[in-house]
């Protein structure tokens, strides 16, 4: 069947594929990683011995394999279409769009047309966005309705995501009609590539100040969007998608205080403290808690239990950029706000050595600045004595900050 396809030249969505076969998957089944594999795949992959997720080589908790329905009706959708003489083409998806238009009584069977287009290709989605202006507000009248399926609802947010990606109208992205159905799919959708989505809606949305203070003023959305932080398993893009989303929240003064209420610090400094935790998500961890600690509320919950030291600890662990982050978290709270609680917790955390080491490597003239600042401040700091209570290792206390020698450990 793959190879009378690939004979004709047909271009098949990537994660169509089986990451191990490179076939079109027949019985596609995800791991507690969240990658999906075709069954025989991964089935053989498990039975051979291995204990790791193919594609992340994570050790896996649990072997289970979940049926990726809404992946295996896409891909028997598509599979169909493509055996007519006509396949999948612009001139499909607009029919489906002018039909969708009539308000259909089902609508599920033209929004997965349309989204099958959307996903074989960046040119197809970007057509779609710049041709079709009409497709928001369509999208829109069916998000609305209280009586759709969730799983139509899921395409439609599928969809919907995709078009808003290229779009440059304010007046689509300010238009709160996704607000309900974002959150139900966040709350009840059973695909991730649909949360993923709703997740990116809210990021995309919340470029316009009316949209920002509509999601601002909405504690369940906000809890939602924050939810799968707390999950040890969450698959990585669905992370990714999370923490972007509130970085382009979080500039807004009040979302800012209502994410410190819904304990964001406390939850980021747990998805921190993860051992195996991607560079790029620890990055944008960082620079999220960097932008939440901004505001007052934000440095009291940083300085007053163990998130200090979890930033402390990410000092020269995993990228300049976080390095670099992290300093300036650290020196925000001690030196310039001079907050008394996060002047303990970087004295307890014994930081001393780890911030001479960060002045010696290849980081920027203005974090060196502040590492300097934060010597200056734990060699000067009343408590620094009676945190080391004696120690020997106190003497790095006494060492001398003019120069940028460090003595080897």
């Amino acid at each position: 069947m793959v190879r009378q396809r690939e004979d004709l030249h047909v271009n098949v969505p990537t994660h169509f594929r089986c990451p191990i076969s490179l076939d079109i998957m027949k019985s596609p089944v995800s791991l507690c990683t969240g990658i999906t594999y075709d069954r025989s795949s991964i089935q053989r992959w498990l039975d051979s011995g291995h204990d790791t997720c193919p594609s992340t080589m994570q050790l896996l908790p649990s072997k289970d394999l979940v049926p990726n329905l809404t992946l295996h009706r896409l891909i028997l959708l598509w599979f169909n279409s493509h055996s007519s003489p006509s396949p999948s083409s612009p001139s499909l998806a607009l029919s489906s769009i002018s039909h969708l238009e009539r308000s259909p009584s089902d609508p599920h069977q033209l929004l997965s047309h349309i989204l099958l287009f959307v996903l074989e290709s960046d040119h197809n989605r970007h057509l779609l966005a710049t041709e079709v202006g009409r497709l928001p507000d369509i999208l829109f009248r069916f998000l609305s309705s209280p009586d759709m399926p969730l799983p139509t609802v899921e395409l439609a947010i599928q969809i919907l995501e995709a078009v808003l990606r290229d779009c440059r109208d304010d007046s689509v992205t300010s238009d709160l009609r996704w607000v309900h159905p974002v959150s139900t799919v966040l709350q009840r959708g059973l695909a991730k590539e649909s949360k993923v989505a709703a997740m990116r809606i809210v990021e995309y949305s919340s470029n316009v100040v009316e949209s920002k203070i509509a999601v601002s003023e909405n504690e369940g959305l906000l809890r939602e969007i924050i939810h799968p932080l707390h999950d040890r398993q969450a698959d990585s893009s669905l992370l990714d998608a999370c923490l972007s989303c509130l970085l382009n929240l979080s500039p807004h003064k009040r979302v800012k205080t209502k994410l410190v209420d819904l304990n964001l610090i406390e939850t980021l400094t747990n998805l921190l403290s993860v051992s195996d935790l991607p560079a790029p998500l620890a990055e944008k961890a960082l620079r999220l808690l960097q932008a939440v600690t901004s505001c007052r509320e934000g440095r009291a919950a940083l300085g007053g239990g163990e998130s200090m030291g979890t930033v402390i600890q990410k000092l020269l662990k995993v990228s300049r950029e976080a390095t670099e982050t992290a300093v300036r978290i650290v020196w925000a709270a001690c030196w310039h706000f001079g907050e008394e609680g996060a002047k303990e917790a970087v004295a307890r955390s014994n930081s001393l050595r780890k911030l001479l080491l960060v002045m010696q490597s290849d980081c920027s003239p203005n974090v060196r600045r502040m590492c300097s600042d934060l010597v200056k401040m734990l060699r000067k700091f009343e408590g620094g004595v009676g945190v080391c209570g004696g120690d020997p290792s106190n003497r790095w206390l006494s060492y001398d900050t003019k120069t940028t020698h460090i003595m080897p450990f």
